[in-house]
């Protein structure tokens, strides 16, 4: 919980242009500071928020792993265990944000039922969109193709916030490093949404605390 309060307060201090300023142009002895305190699991076409930066950040403070649509394979998964196990990570943030292309392209081949390969003529694209398609309820985005662009967007942000949740359902059920991290309360992963509009973040607290109370009833 203390690292959601203290993510949101290093956001504060960006956001108010408060920030301490980590001298990322100055070359660091990388080799001697390699103990991040958190992954921040993303997707690629959010890159142009540096991660570090909008929390006030430097190198080497965090793991950062990136995949269209946040979406959890088993490389992905390898290398958030990865940055658990031996850079002692306590944090696995799972971050998406809306106007996310990967989930708009996405609801929109399932709404007209194209064929990802045939119509993107991209082989492995398909594992990546019927991830996020297991998101979609029924007809929840019937139609999105031809909906106003605001009902799109809203559509679209929705998605988007419900695929966060499920990778975060999917690192802790999959992995047993990462259940094994939190059962010990060495480790918390948390979903989170940031307005690309506003630059802010919601963090699902939440989740994080009834994923930490299933393990406590598993075992």
């Amino acid at each position: 919980m203390l690292f959601g309060v203290g993510l949101q307060l290093l956001l504060s201090r960006f956001s108010s242009g408060w920030s301490i300023g980590k001298g990322h142009l100055v070359q660091t002895p990388i080799a001697d500071s390699f103990s991040e305190f958190g992954i921040f699991f993303t997707s690629p076409d959010f890159s142009q928020w540096t991660n570090p930066a909008v929390f006030d950040l430097g190198i080497c403070d965090i793991f950062s792993v990136r995949v269209a649509g946040n979406v959890i394979g088993t490389n992905s998964l390898g290398s958030l265990e990865y940055a658990v196990i031996v850079a002692g990570a306590k944090l696995v943030l799972v971050m998406g944000h809306t106007r996310c292309g990967a989930i708009s392209s996405s609801v929109k081949f399932l709404d007209q039922r194209n064929d990802t390969q045939q119509t993107s003529g991209r082989p492995h694209l398909h594992a990546i969109v019927s991830e996020i398609q297991e998101s979609v309820e029924g007809n929840e985005c019937r139609g999105v193709a031809t909906m106003h662009p605001d009902a799109m967007e809203e559509c679209v942000d929705r998605i988007a916030k419900k695929n966060v949740q499920r990778t975060v359902r999917e690192i802790v059920n999959r992995s047993h490093t990462v259940r094994s991290a939190i059962d010990a309360g060495e480790l918390l992963v948390v979903g989170a949404m940031c307005d690309v509009k506003t630059g802010v973040i919601d963090f699902f607290v939440s989740d994080s605390v009834r994923i930490e109370s299933q393990q406590e009833l598993v075992s």
